[in-house]
């Protein structure tokens, strides 16, 4: 990279964009019409993520898809590229700044009311499905909500800010009754359990609402967290009704935090015919550190209760075992899975 591009590349990233969406942006900075292959030669990006970077790239306005076949991409001039990333680290800025606000009142709130670290007792309904929103706003991964319609509807505000949340994987048990289905959303899957039990609300495996008659409790510690989950897919996902799976669609990258929900989607592409890329960030068992590493899933296994999954795929020619969260005889502990549908 000459002195010219580094300075450009450096400036890139000081204003927001990530290492490869400014390695890619910066490719396409001539003006001239390229394809996603073309695109990988050039910047040397990996394959699996080069799709995700120019959907990104397009997303921030970055980038113009010419819907030929094979795609083909373009960037836009310098100037405007400039105007727009200074927008939007500007608007970062002040969101950031919000957020901080409110998590250090959080924090507050917590060290004043709550006698139990990582518990927080939320004491009005209202402000209790405030919070829900405001977390599943914030979710980076995946979302797990049980609950009635009604809850669930409150939460999502009637499904439309949902859609603004792509690769994000929700999952949703309703209570009693069925909700409606929303509009084209690959990353969502409802069921129906016929008997209500606690409603709640998992986020990214790190914060988990849980809701009372008259009051919630908010729970960040990690010990509770795991109880939280293995009660929603045992006792709650497992035994309920599908009304609408997850969908796999080639082109599509799935995310989140926990195996089993990448498993299903993992099932259903295998099923396909799919050829489908993992990258997982996570604990190598053996070297006791945390890697990051990408690779083609050979196979997905799981025993007879559903209880050990475990994903066996090729990184580089090495031939690795993915558990979850926990995981004890897997080459890796999986916590971060992102799942990318081979076109």
């Amino acid at each position: 990279m000459s002195e010219k591009m580094e300075i450009a590349y450096r400036a890139l990233l000081e204003l927001g964009l990530k290492p490869y969406q400014a390695k890619v942006y910066l490719a396409l900075i001539d003006g001239k019409e390229k394809t996603a292959s073309e695109l990988v030669s050039i910047t040397n990006v990996p394959q699996p993520r080069i799709y995700d970077t120019l959907e990104s790239l397009a997303n921030l306005g970055l980038v113009e898809i010419i819907l030929t076949k094979p795609r083909r991409y373009r960037g836009i001039p310098p100037e405007e590229a400039l105007d727009k990333l200074v927008d939007y680290a500007n608007r970062k800025i002040m969101q950031s700044h919000e957020l901080a606000i409110e998590a250090l009142k959080d924090i507050r709130r917590i060290r004043e009311e709550s006698p139990l670290l990582g518990v927080k007792v939320i004491k009005n309904i209202s402000d209790a499905i405030n919070r829900a929103r405001k977390i599943f706003q914030s979710s980076l991964y995946e979302v797990l909500i049980a609950g009635p319609p009604e809850l669930i509807q409150q939460v999502f505000g009637n499904f439309d800010e949902l859609y603004a949340k792509k690769e994000k994987m929700i999952a949703v048990v309703a209570y009693e009754e069925e909700i409606p289905i929303p509009k084209d959303y690959p990353w969502l899957a409802i069921r129906k359990r016929t008997v209500g039990v606690v409603p709640l609300i998992v986020v990214d495996s790190a914060r988990s609402l849980v809701f009372r008659e008259n009051y919630a409790l908010e729970i960040t510690d990690a010990g509770l967290l795991r109880l939280l989950l293995d009660f929603y897919y045992h006792s709650l996902w497992r035994v309920s009704t599908p009304i609408k799976n997850f969908e796999t669609r080639k082109g599509l990258t799935y995310s989140s935090t926990s195996l089993w929900l990448i498993k299903e989607l993992l099932d259903d592409s295998l099923k396909k015919g799919y050829k489908v890329n993992l990258e997982v960030e996570g604990m190598d068992k053996r070297e006791k550190k945390t890697k990051r590493i990408i690779g083609e899933i050979i196979e997905v296994r799981e025993n007879s209760h559903g209880v050990t999954i475990s994903v066996i795929m090729n990184a580089d020619g090495r031939i690795l075992s993915i558990g979850g969260l926990g995981a004890i005889f897997e080459d890796i502990e999986g916590k971060i899975f992102k799942a990318f549908i081979k076109e």
